[in-house]
């Protein structure tokens, strides 16, 4: 287990200029890496920002992001029935930056923003922590809010990265859901869920490659239980579990699919033994792109957790039919 200090006030120590690495407990506002890397022209190649939203219900794990490059933008959304597992839809697309907007204000928040033709992705994270998602793409349609006035705190790592230079990535998990998503004329009710979010903002190296577990369910006791792991990139410091109203650093993910049978069941743990749980995949978003200069491999594959999480008590916590991903990412950018 990891001790996670408070977040400081920025990500950048007005004094010094220097970065302040590290694993915090609660969140960062307004970060600027212009100040980081002034040089527009290098900030074009490295710069990455991101803002991910996923909803688990009983019924659903839906997923939506906005992607901002320093060259191009993508935004995506699908739907997983829990029921008829399998995702029922999914919608993505690509255009230029003028699309898309990402921004985070000290005061406000931060806005993710991509409109291109019909496609309207509007995904806001107010000043408290809460989010707001507004999704119109092809048979999806999304209206979400996700109320983080009685959630745990999230995690903020800012992190060295291999061929790099800095990323600051939050994640946030168990904010409750209300609202509704809709595919076509089907309508799932959203109260009663859990929510969670991936804020990530860096100058990264020219290849990035990860894998990623996210999770968000219930132990046996009726503890609300969600789980962030990355096994390579920012590694342990982005890593937690949260247990009811605790968050709890944990070490760095192993992440394991079984390379001969993409449904058979993933092995998710961290080096730290807490974690000790499987993974059983049931269908697959993809998002595969040859552009020449850069490309990506990217699979999300979306199913359900069981197994046992430890906590520093020495406490095991039996989790079954967790609702979540488990991502593979490969990208030249």
């Amino acid at each position: 287990m990891r001790t996670l200090e408070p977040a400081p006030s920025s990500a950048i120590d007005p004094s010094t200029g220097a970065l302040r690495f590290g694993s915090y407990r609660g969140s960062i506002r307004g970060v600027d890496l212009s100040r980081v890397e002034g040089n527009p022209l290098v900030r074009i190649a490295r710069e990455k920002r991101w803002l991910y939203a996923a909803i688990a219900t009983d019924e659903l794990f839906a997923a939506a992001a906005v992607v901002r490059l320093g060259y191009s933008a993508t935004a995506f959304a699908y739907v997983y029935d829990a029921r008829e597992r399998r995702i029922v839809a999914h919608e993505s697309s690509l255009g230029p930056t003028t699309a898309c907007r990402v921004f985070d204000d000290p005061r406000d928040g931060v806005t993710a923003h991509f409109s291109l033709g019909r496609n309207r992705f509007r995904l806001e994270k107010t000043s408290d922590g809460s989010l707001v998602i507004d999704v119109r793409t092809g048979v999806i349609a999304i209206e979400a809010a996700l109320d983080a006035a009685l959630a745990p705190p999230s995690i903020t790592a800012v992190a060295k990265i291999p061929d790099g230079v800095v990323d600051v990535t939050e994640k946030r998990s168990l904010l409750a859901a209300r609202g509704a998503v809709r595919v076509g004329d089907r309508r799932y009710a959203l109260e009663g869920g859990r929510g969670g979010f991936d804020l990530t903002q860096g100058l990264l190296g020219r290849r990035t490659q990860w894998k990623w577990a996210y999770a968000m369910g219930r132990c046996d006791d009726g503890a609300p239980f969600a789980m962030n792991l990355v096994q390579g990139f920012v590694g342990a410091p982005e890593c937690a579990v949260w247990i009811g109203d605790e968050l709890i650093g944990v070490g760095e993910g192993r992440i394991t699919p079984d390379a001969s049978d993409a449904r058979a069941p993933w092995s998710v743990t961290t080096e730290c033994g807490a974690v000790d749980l499987r993974f059983v995949a049931q269908d697959f978003h993809r998002e595969n792109r040859d552009l020449v200069v850069v490309s990506s491999r990217f699979v999300q594959a979306v199913g359900a957790f069981e197994g046992t999480v430890r906590t520093a008590d020495g406490r095991t916590h039996t989790v079954r039919n967790a609702l979540g991903v488990t991502e593979q990412q490969d990208t030249r950018w």
